[in-house]
């Protein structure tokens, strides 16, 4: 097997058993590799709590077999070592020793989560991944919401929220919390992207993949000041970064109240 290590999972349990199953145990590298996605998954807990939020409301399961979304599909009816993850994610372990097996992806748009490259389904790939990448996907017109980087689930405060959003046309995304709900919804037409924000107590990072650099970035109707680095991004208040991998962020504070944020490139 190639990837032994930690999936894309609600729940990680390493306690069982012989063999022993503990990261360490296999070395430094398998550590390494474990802690990389312990720490994907605790940015990911907005995401993962929202979405156990909305399996409560329609029954469905947080990971899902591709023939439940996909009905008329006949190649995934047998398709068992591929899973849908909530709403955004497909999930495609390797259980090879070589790294390589086939991917499908079905009908829609698609991003490899690592490289963001896109992809028009349905397709099937035929990929090699090394020991270190879990093969990831996200769908097209996915909203993720994310949290900082923490240790454990209770080290930080989930603020600000990242909104990892990969945009197609049109998404929306509930974030639910136990003390607020906030509704997200974001939309491109032409050279324009918007983002709406219900009332909140959070601030908030818009983060858009495969957006070119802006022209301007307006937050509530004023604009929003242009920023050098990542790294002063997160010590403002309000502003925005252009990274030259075609990611655009952009930070603001909710304050309690409606947000609106109109991004022309």
């Amino acid at each position: 097997m190639a990837s032994p290590l930690p999936k894309i999972l609600s729940h990680v349990r390493l306690h069982g058993g012989l063999p022993d199953r503990v990261p360490w145990h296999f070395g430094e590298r398998a550590t390494d590799i474990f802690r990389k996605y312990a720490t994907l998954r605790f940015r990911l807990f907005p995401y993962i709590y929202s979405q156990a939020y909305l399996c409560t409301q329609t029954g469905l399961p947080l990971m899902r077999a591709l023939v439940l979304e996909y009905q008329e599909d006949p190649l995934v009816c047998d398709i068992e070592d591929q899973y849908l993850f909530g709403d955004a994610f497909l999930v495609a372990p390797v259980y090879s020793q070589d790294g390589r097996r086939s991917v499908y992806l079905p009908e829609g748009t698609w991003f490899d989560y690592w490289t963001a490259r896109s992809y028009e389904g349905p397709v099937s790939l035929k990929i090699e991944s090394p020991l270190d990448v879990l093969p990831l996907y996200v769908r097209g017109d996915s909203m993720i919401p994310m949290g900082p980087k923490m240790a454990y689930i209770g080290e930080k405060a989930l603020d600000p929220i990242t909104l990892d959003v990969w945009l197609c046309s049109e998404t929306e995304c509930i974030i639910y919390d136990d003390d607020e709900m906030v509704m997200v919804r974001a939309r491109r037409k032409a050279y324009a992207t918007t983002i709406e924000v219900s009332a909140s107590k959070k601030n908030y990072i818009a983060k858009l993949n495969g957006i070119g650099c802006p022209l301007k970035v307006k937050v509530n109707g004023v604009d929003a000041p242009a920023l050098g680095s990542y790294s002063e991004l997160n010590k403002a208040t309000i502003g925005w970064y252009f990274d030259p991998s075609l990611v655009t962020y952009i930070k603001w504070d909710a304050l309690g109240v409606r947000s609106e944020i109109i991004v022309t490139d």
